[in-house]
């Protein structure tokens, strides 16, 4: 089950300790805040890295491929913090044993 405010998984529906993390808004610094979106996360650093995994999750992987953009990220008292995203591709393989081939 996961939070309908703000996705996070939870394990015990009615725990009294449970919070949502606190809420950023975070857009590309060229851009417009009119292009913001909501994350929610435990710091602007964490929020501007969730920024960067959403926006390289269309396919085109421009931060992996070397787009390394500044983000500004607000938080709900209107403090603004600017942050360089960057990204890595890390491959990762995979092997299943099989017979000899002929």
């Amino acid at each position: 089950m996961r939070c309908e405010t703000c996705g996070q998984a939870i394990h015990f529906v009615d725990d009294p300790n449970r919070r949502c993390e606190d809420r950023w808004f975070v857009w590309r610094a060229d851009g417009s805040r009119d292009d913001a979106i909501l994350i929610y996360a435990d710091s602007a650093q964490e929020a501007a890295e969730a920024w960067a995994d959403e926006s390289d999750a269309f396919g085109d992987f421009e931060i992996v491929n070397g787009d390394d953009p500044v983000v500004a990220v607000q938080d709900t008292d209107c403090g603004v913090s600017y942050w360089v995203v960057t990204g890595e591709a890390v491959p990762q393989y995979t092997a299943s044993q099989t017979e000899e081939p002929e």
